[in-house]
């Protein structure tokens, strides 16, 4: 099958994973029409008609390869009488030698809509408040009650004209349209003085309230945003009294309940958008507003951490006007956020803090407040690579949030069990069967998808390369799928434990940068660190040394791993180079550090540990390293692990 679709550049914006690299697939960008296939058209669209090389070059000029210009300027010449069609159908051209062509193409749409009949012209601009598409009973109710009559003979003459099209489609009812094109759409818009596109627009709005009936909810989004148009053009005009507060809160009210559905069905950047513009709109109702700015930091917790803060600090000012646990509830989200955005926050510095919020909201019976703080409580045990702790604290999670009926929270949770079992001390076996254990009762699919990746992951570290394959390509598909970014996080991770360096290191690389546009600094510390390590293993030393000096210096003095990788990769630097009293200081630190973790990283601190010694001549020591790292790596299972081990004992 061939599938040949059309879109606009914006597309890649929101889905930017269809911008190439697919198999079987080809994305190309339409290029300007050169001057003779414009000349080409010109003729085409006159059917054979004898136009004058000098009109036809003048018509191709303007139009600069746009074809939508050169249909525009047909029809506006038979707007004007310049091109008749006879009986016979055939078309006849009058003189175009003087014509005056607009010179771009919102000039000649302009232009068009200046040539319609009063009514004809009135109706169009109705319809362009609706939008691109729009049924003849948006357009009556738009329009007064005197001229509805005659808004069906427009509609039709507004189809003759080539400005619009019918468009009956199977899901609604009565007759509907829709510009030809959106710039049709935008000029007749546009042509509408700000306070009549304010009426129009508060007026549709309260139409859709008043008939949709218990379709209400799926136009939501349609209602927001009319209102909150209306709202802008009034305010555009003067000053914001009651009416344009009254406007504010009405549309908040509908993006939310959009912006939360929208949630509900996993689509991740819609709810973000509509939740984000109710949130500037419910001032007037700051409980609500609270509210969504926390699912807002829920929501948006892995997409944008420059977003997350100004929202958690916006949380903060809003709640501690609502109350005490509200405020303590939005401390508790900008501590975690600012774990991952500000390398000089200790995040080990909030435990007492957080301890006390989950005690007193237990007490209190602040169920939704309790399992931020749980999950306050993981952050903190991931940084600090306490795994243990983390799957102890995952579960009660998981069990409170079950037993409360917290769906969003329950699956959180079980991710964070995923985290716990793949990168702590548990054996990947047994980690499989763990998270398989959690897989029938995922409901979201990215839940599901985050699942299928851990499992993936832990194939890898079992030596099973198809299988990790397998698994990794079925949670692409998900977030394909949703139109979510994929995490390649674990899969760096996963290339790396399955001696593919090369693609590892590149999955790192594309992961850093991500995080890098999203202000994270944390998990971008451990992934350059990932990319130090491998590099370091490559003996690509000076590459090595500067990504272990930039996980350094992205990487918080209490997070764990990347203090373990950045000093791996240094020590194993400088001990090549010859510096072996530091590289023997810096990798006793390494160990030291991998000491007060159950990470499997620390394994590749006695390994480094290990080579370091190795090349001091300090061999008996260097094999207690060498035999330490491979009990660490057996305990895991991790099969690549026990063979660079096992390299460094025989050796």
């Amino acid at each position: 099958m061939f599938l040949l679709a059309m879109a606009r550049p914006e597309l890649l914006d929101l889905r930017s994973g269809w911008g190439g690299g697919k198999p079987d697939a080809t994305t190309f960008l339409l290029e300007p029409l050169p001057a003779s296939d414009t000349e080409q058209l010109v003729e085409a669209l006159l059917e054979g008609a004898t136009i004058t090389p000098l009109a036809r070059q003048r018509i191709a000029a303007a139009a600069d390869g746009n074809p939508l210009y050169v249909e525009q300027v047909i029809e506006m010449l038979v707007d004007d009488g310049l091109v008749t069609r006879e009986a016979d159908g055939s078309l006849v051209i009058g003189d175009l030698e003087t014509i005056s062509v607009p010179p771009t193409i919102a000039a000649l749409l302009a232009a068009r809509l200046d040539r319609l009949e009063d009514g004809e012209r009135r109706t169009i601009e109705r319809a362009s408040v609706v939008g691109k598409e729009f049924a003849h009973r948006d357009v009556s109710e738009l329009t007064p009650a005197e001229g509805r009559p005659a808004v069906p003979g427009q509609l039709m003459g507004l189809v003759r004209k080539e400005l619009i099209r019918p468009d009956r489609r199977a899901e609604t009812s009565g007759e509907t349209y829709r510009f030809r094109h959106l710039l049709v759409r935008d000029a007749a818009y546009d042509s509408l003085p700000k306070i009549e596109r304010a009426e129009l627009h508060e007026r549709f709005a309260d139409w859709l309230e008043r008939t949709a009936g218990d379709r209400l909810a799926d136009l939501d989004e349609i209602v927001g945003y009319h209102l909150d148009q209306a709202r802008t053009y009034r305010l555009d005009l003067g000053p914001d009294d009651d009416r344009t507060q009254a406007l504010a809160l009405r549309a908040g009210q509908r993006l939310e309940a959009a912006g939360r559905r929208a949630a509900e069905r996993e689509e991740v950047q819609s709810s973000i958008r509509l939740l984000s513009q109710a949130e500037t709109l419910l001032v007037a109702d700051p409980a609500t507003r609270y509210d969504v700015l926390i699912l807002l930091i829920d929501v948006a917790f892995d997409f944008d951490r420059t977003a997350n803060m100004a929202w958690a600090k916006e949380a903060v000012k809003v709640g501690a006007e609502l109350g005490e646990v509200p405020r303590r509830r939005a401390d508790l989200w900008l501590s975690a956020i600012r774990g991952f955005v500000d390398p000089s926050f200790l995040l080990s510095d909030i435990g007492a803090e957080v301890g006390a919020a989950i005690r007193d909201f237990e007490a209190a019976g602040e169920i939704d407040g309790l399992l931020e703080a749980i999950l306050v409580e993981n952050v903190i045990y991931l940084n600090a690579a306490q795994w243990a702790d983390t799957a102890k604290t995952a579960r009660r999670g998981l069990d409170l949030a079950t037993a409360h009926g917290r769906e969003r929270r329950r699956e959180d949770f079980a991710d964070w069990l995923t985290n716990a079992v793949c990168w702590g001390e548990t054996h990947a076996a047994e980690g499989i069967t763990i998270i398989e254990a959690l897989l029938p009762a995922a409901r979201r699919r990215l839940t599901r998808a985050w699942l299928i990746q851990a499992i993936a992951f832990l194939r890898a570290i079992l030596g099973d390369g198809p299988g990790a394959v397998a698994g990794q390509l079925e949670a692409e598909a998900i977030w394909d799928e949703l139109g979510h970014p994929r995490n390649e996080f674990r899969h760096a991770w996963a290339r790396y434990v399955l001696d593919d360096l090369d693609g590892a290191l590149a999955l790192a690389q594309a992961q850093s940068d991500v995080l890098e546009r999203r202000g994270d600094t944390a998990l971008r510390s451990t992934m350059v660190g990932l990319q130090a390590w491998i590099l370091a293993l490559q003996g690509r030393d000076d590459e090595a040394d500067r990504a272990a000096d930039e996980s350094q210096r992205l990487g918080a003095p209490d997070d764990a791993v990347t203090q373990i990788l950045w000093r791996a990769s240094k020590g194993l630097v400088l001990a090549r180079r010859g510096d072996l009293e530091e590289a023997d200081r810096i990798t006793r630190e390494c160990v030291e550090i991998a000491g007060g973790t159950d990470s499997m990283d620390a394994g590749t601190a006695w390994l480094a540990r290990a080579q370091v010694l190795s090349m001091m001549a300090r061999h008996e020591e260097a094999n207690d390293a060498a035999r330490r790292a491979k009990e660490l790596y057996t305990r895991k299972g991790w099969v690549s692990g026990m063979r660079r081990a096992d390299a460094l004992l025989d050796a």
